[in-house]
């Protein structure tokens, strides 16, 4: 009886400790979404993995790569890489929880397109470590000539949390 007594209470212990770990100070987050869709009668591909780490509870810091390739009426296509970092914010208890998310990147090939993004959102928690995230996104690029493009969007992904 003592055994089982144990057990149950060991069982509830680990349960609560990886329930109330997903987006805690001290947690890695591996990941990434991305997003298709159309662009002046061409297509627009964009793909963005992440690694991060929790510095404090709900708010992570960590750095992307993002891939964007574009095709026009033309099929002229135009590929870029961007690195840079990223901050995320997380706000509720529970499931699904609302998120908020700031990037900015400095494209690898002629360093002189900077792209900045920031979304809003909300991550749903399908198992205790991993979420599908759903964010609506306006992401802006500029270089020293100007302004070179921006574009509103829903990009979709998924997050992998790594307790401590």
């Amino acid at each position: 009886m003592i055994q089982r007594f144990l057990l149950l209470i060991s069982v509830i212990i680990c349960l609560s400790i990886s329930l109330q770990g997903q987006t805690d100070k001290n947690t890695w987050i591996l990941g990434g979404t991305g997003f298709v869709g159309s662009l002046d009668k061409g297509l627009y591909l964009n793909l963005q993995p992440n690694a991060g780490y929790f510095l404090y509870d709900n708010f992570a810091v960590g750095g992307q790569m993002k891939l964007t390739v574009t095709t026009d009426i033309n099929q002229t296509s135009n590929t870029q890489f961007t690195l840079g970092p990223y901050a995320r914010y997380y706000i509720g208890k529970g499931k699904v929880k609302a998120l908020g998310e700031v990037a900015v990147g400095l494209n690898v090939q002629d360093k002189t397109i900077l792209t900045f993004q920031v979304g809003a959102g909300a991550a749903w928690f399908v198992r205790d470590n991993v979420s599908l995230d759903f964010l609506a996104v306006y992401g802006i690029n500029d270089n020293t000539n100007g302004l070179v493009g921006d574009r509103f969007g829903v990009n979709v992904g998924f997050q992998v949390y790594f307790f401590r």
